[in-house]
């Protein structure tokens, strides 16, 4: 379910991070393990993935997924 409207029309940037750590730093830049979507990929290990969609410097909520 989109939790923005930038989310639901499907713009900004997705950031994900799969280390457990938020993709948003403290101070809104994104952080150092957060990498950005471009592509579905295959997990080959139980992880923790946790995204966020930023569009013009605004970040939506912290989603969260474990396989």
């Amino acid at each position: 379910k989109p939790r923005t409207n930038h989310e639901a029309i499907g713009i900004g940037i997705i950031y994900y991070t799969l280390d457990g750590a938020d993709p948003r730093m403290i101070g809104g830049k994104p952080s150092t393990t957060a990498k950005v979507y471009k592509a579905s990929f295959e997990l080959d290990q139980a992880i923790q993935i946790k995204s966020r969609v930023n569009y013009r410097n605004e970040w939506s909520t912290l989603s969260t997924l474990s396989n």
